[in-house]
């Protein structure tokens, strides 16, 4: 989701409310008494995820402008309640602290855990929407869950996803601000979410349930550590037992989340493109990219502006 920031003007009057640049007064109080309650309490002043330097872009460089896209999440994920706001960023900080985020996130093996996803649990984040918004896709049907978990530890494998999410804040939301603002010199849009699509061709509620501890647990820690990054989320191919399924997952998800999801069957190639370019969608997923300049295609892990040489 491309947010576009209010310029001095008067600006995009298309911002969506509660989002930097259009805050109402209620909303910009909650954000000025956040930071300073977290100030008076913690010392906390500024202070937000670091961004990989070679895709800084102004709205990221500043870290002032950062910390209140962060802290906007947390606010927007609770309704602007102060209490509830303040309660989930310092549990969301607590958890950075206990995993040792940023080290974990520097010496993590990723080609490992990349190839035993590759192999067992095909789950890659290709190119972007036409919002500018990275996809990530999960071929949920194709997990070999026995697979998996003998080439990682059931926590290397939750690592490995939600260490993803990370890297969305990191790398790949700011990258693909910068590639819009090259394309548009005039845009003064921010990439903060990501368009996820959920391929269940073929899964019953056997695969559904073998999987659901794992997919309880991201679910969580993408609702609570990572609010408020979800743009789209389609599910196509969702068979017939799908409601069935959906029963469980929407109890899940927050209820901001849910009414992000949308639930398409076999014909979903049509809605799709309305947001994805044939050109940034797989081959095998109606799309015309192949990815043939990769080993394994548009499934081989990670294709974005924010990778060396690739295309959107």
């Amino acid at each position: 989701m491309a947010i576009a920031s209010r310029s001095a003007a008067g600006g995009n009057l298309d911002i969506p409310e509660g989002y930097h640049g259009n805050l109402n007064p209620h909303q910009q109080k909650a954000l000025d008494d956040l930071k300073k309650m977290l100030e008076s309490k913690h010392g906390i002043v500024s202070e937000a995820s670091p961004v990989a330097t070679r895709h800084q872009v102004e709205i990221y460089a500043d870290p002032e402008l950062r910390y209140d896209l962060e802290l906007l999440r947390f606010l927007r994920a609770r309704r602007f309640d102060l209490a509830k706001s303040y309660g989930m960023y310092m549990a969301a900080r607590d958890w950075r602290d206990k995993e040792d985020l940023d080290t974990l996130y520097a010496s993590f093996d990723y080609a490992r855990a990349q190839q035993a996803f590759r192999q067992h649990y095909p789950s890659y984040i290709h190119k972007t929407d036409l919002s500018g918004s990275p996809v990530h896709i999960h071929e949920i049907s194709k997990i070999d869950l026995d697979g998996l978990l003998r080439n990682l530890s059931s926590e290397e494998a939750i690592q490995y996803l939600f260490l993803l999410s990370e890297s969305n804040l990191r790398e790949r939301f700011p990258a693909s601000t910068l590639r819009l603002r090259q394309e548009d010199t005039d845009s003064t849009a921010i990439i903060e979410t990501v368009t996820a699509i959920f391929d269940l061709k073929g899964i019953g509620i056997r695969g559904f349930w073998r999987a659901k501890d794992m997919l309880y647990r991201l679910i969580q820690i993408s609702d609570n550590y990572y609010p408020e990054t979800a743009n789209k989320l389609f599910v196509i191919n969702a068979p017939g037992v799908f409601s069935t399924i959906w029963s469980y997952l929407k109890g899940w998800l927050d209820a901001r989340t849910a009414a992000r999801v949308f639930v398409l069957g076999s014909g979903y190639q049509e809605t799709l493109l309305k947001h994805i370019d044939p050109q940034a969608l797989p081959s095998h997923l109606g799309g015309t990219c192949h990815c043939e300049d990769k080993q394994h295609g548009c499934r081989n892990g990670d294709v974005g502006p924010w990778t060396s040489n690739s295309t959107k």
